[in-house]
């Protein structure tokens, strides 16, 4: 069963998550990360992909991502 629920949602909407172990993602891990911790902090169990899911499906293609590029910001 796929639900997904936007992170600015996930806290009201606890009552609907499916039951077991969830998975938490996005596309580059942060708020995947964040969906996880409230998930936790309401005493369930979540795994978030490091790296989200274009890390992930790298990996799987076997393509490696390029490392971001760094910004100079004032």
């Amino acid at each position: 069963m796929h639900s997904i629920f936007p992170l600015d949602e996930l806290r009201g909407r606890l009552a609907e998550l499916p039951e077991g172990e969830l998975i938490s993602t996005c596309q580059v891990g942060l708020r995947g990360y964040l969906a996880a911790g409230i998930v936790h902090q309401h005493g369930r169990s979540a795994k978030n992909p490091a790296g989200g899911y274009m890390t992930l499906a790298g990996r799987i293609s076997g393509r490696r991502q390029r490392p971001p590029r760094k910004v100079n910001a004032c």
